[in-house]
């Protein structure tokens, strides 16, 4: 991908991504009061499933639509916008009246990125370390419970206890209760946890804690932490985890006293309230029980009912929207693929262009297609050519230099093309099979089998048999045997597996790299195998061939006649 096309990815991602959040946001509240706060807490999945929608392969999504012109409405605006903005340019004139320096679309996209992916990596430095010295200072300083008191964690909430005494440790000072750690996740207790709350409170609040170990909930503020990293500098993200911090505590809540009584919840309450006034918060999950969230958690313990019907709706509605999102982030993404649509006007005179090579154009004819094919590529001012258009045409020129004899040129042209197409691995990979073959008459070995590893690493699926053979009469110039007799060994079980059959010059090659190695046995049934698939020719003008072959190999022959065989 480009630098272009990621920043373009990542504006979309900030768009849908903030565009969500701000969904649940508006909706969280009367979400949380009449479905119920584990569907709010629930919702906050949309915007992060939405995100990771937009990394399936757009390619396979639009085999499976086709679906040409798909439209992402509100987004496509906002993207287009951007890229407009990114696209200025400066006068060279008002440049140098108004002395402002000179700056390119490519050099402000790659500052923009640069400085995108700093931020995120200091960010995440930050909360690395933090978390660290964080959980290593509360592993030091904890101690492990008295005996009494496991007695009395046993009789509130056996759950706890049977993970193993060292699932929950007690504290010097008045920190806690909370769970610390992801792989070993740990209850710390404050130091006055068994003065400070009653027995009932003390049952209430270990159940509450057992919730979040149970439900792993410390994996989704890790996600949240993570989402902030990558957007560090957008303020949406920053609300988002503090709410959804709230949510996560208000559907613990829930979960805990959805079958209590009036009285067990008043307890509850007040127990929030001895927690509160302590003002004491881990700074792990950044969550600090502040008045205006001590409110909206004692509204809900004071007003929550469950019923079916709201469990439904909260289904339903938490469908809806992971389904929009991730129509949203698929579709988003689709409509940032390449175009690789030609316009007509350019596309009439290069299919000619090509028919007229085809039939065997004289020097003339080929200059005057040099000429109208240079043509092309300003002909359309009001609208340039796509990256891609531009590919395509580049790609004809090369050709066309190509039958001239500008092999020098006809190279440069084909590395345009290379560039052009950073995102189509396909036109790639063809051109640097054009290159390396236009190399290997040159004969430029090194270079040939340079231009078609280059080719495998970009489009593995596209390196056919003839890139495999080719690379292997380029060793065979080198006079590398082993080289050469691995790669037409995978030009022929290429071409067998796609159902085949290997060119006769393949096969006898193989014979006589065979021989030339030592494996005397392998060529015997190499040749063999060639007499088999080839019976119209006889033993005799086969052996000539493979003489032919031999002394190749021994004493290379001149590009053309190497060039013939192939």
């Amino acid at each position: 991908m480009t630098t272009d096309s990621i920043l373009e990815m990542g504006l979309l991602a900030v768009v849908l991504s903030s565009f969500w959040m701000v969904f649940v946001l508006t909706i969280r509240t009367a979400v949380a009061r009449w479905l119920g706060a584990r569907w709010a807490y629930y919702l906050w999945l949309v915007p992060l499933i939405g995100l990771l929608a937009m990394g399936v392969p757009t390619r396979s999504v639009q085999r499976i639509l086709d679906v040409p012109g798909i439209e992402v409405p509100v987004v496509n605006g906002v993207i287009d916008s951007a890229s407009r903005m990114f696209a200025y340019k400066v006068n060279p004139a008002q440049a140098s009246a108004t002395r402002i320096p000179k700056i390119s679309r490519s050099e402000l996209t790659e500052l923009l990125l640069i400085s995108w992916l700093l931020g995120t990596l200091l960010t995440l430095l930050h909360f690395s370390v933090r978390n660290f010295q964080y959980s290593k200072k509360v592993r030091l300083s904890s101690r492990s419970l008295t005996c009494q008191q496991e007695s009395l964690i046993q009789t509130h909430c056996p759950n706890l206890v049977g993970k193993s005494s060292q699932a929950i440790r007690k504290l010097p000072s008045g920190c806690g209760p909370a769970v610390v750690g992801l792989l070993r996740p740990v209850l710390y207790l404050p130091a006055d946890f068994f003065q400070r709350y009653t027995a009932q409170q003390q049952a209430l609040i270990l159940e509450h804690e057992h919730q979040h170990l149970r439900r792993h909930d410390l994996i989704g503020l890790l996600f949240a932490r993570v989402f902030r990293c990558l957007f560090w500098f957008n303020p949406l993200v920053y609300v988002a985890e503090w709410y959804l911090q709230l949510d996560q505590e208000l559907s613990v809540d829930e979960k805990v006293l959805v079958t209590k009584n009036r009285a067990s919840r008043r307890l509850y309450g007040e127990s929030l309230l001895l927690s509160a006034r302590t003002g004491v918060s881990f700074t792990q999950v950044n969550y600090s029980p502040s008045f205006g969230h001590i409110k909206q958690r004692t509204y809900m313990l004071k007003h929550y009912r469950q019923h079916l019907l709201g469990s439904l709706l909260g289904g339903f509605l938490l469908t809806i929207s992971v389904s929009v999102s991730v129509a949203y982030g698929v579709l988003g993404a689709l409509e940032l693929e390449p175009d690789l649509k030609i316009r007509e006007a350019l596309r009439l005179p290069m299919t000619t262009t090509l028919s007229e090579l085809e039939s065997g154009a004289t020097d003339d004819v080929l200059a005057a297609m040099l000429v109208k094919l240079k043509r092309l590529e300003t002909a359309f001012p009001d609208r340039p050519l796509s990256d891609n258009e531009l590919a395509q045409l580049t790609d004809l020129l090369a050709l066309v230099y190509y039958q001239t004899g500008e092999l020098d040129h006809s190279i440069k042209l084909y590395e345009k093309v290379v560039s052009l197409a950073d995102e189509m691995p396909e036109h790639q990979s063809r051109a640097l099979n054009s290159i390396a073959k236009i190399h290997f008459a040159q004969e430029n070995y090194v270079e040939t089998i340079r231009a078609l590893v280059q080719s495998e690493d970009i489009s593995p699926a596209e390196h056919l048999a003839e890139s495999w053979a080719l690379r292997s009469r380029a060793f065979v110039k080198l006079q590398q045997w082993q080289r050469g007799l691995r790669y037409i060994n995978h030009a022929i079980a290429q071409s067998e597996a796609y159902g085949e059959v290997p060119r006769r010059n393949w096969l006898l090659s193989q014979t006589a790299l065979e021989w030339k190695v030592g494996d005397l046995a392998s060529a015997a049934r190499s040749l063999e195998k060639s007499l088999e698939l080839f019976p119209g020719t006889s033993y005799e003008n086969k052996l000539v061939v493979f003489n032919e072959l031999v002394q190749e190999v021994w004493e290379p022959v001149v590009p053309e006649e190497s060039l013939a065989q192939f």
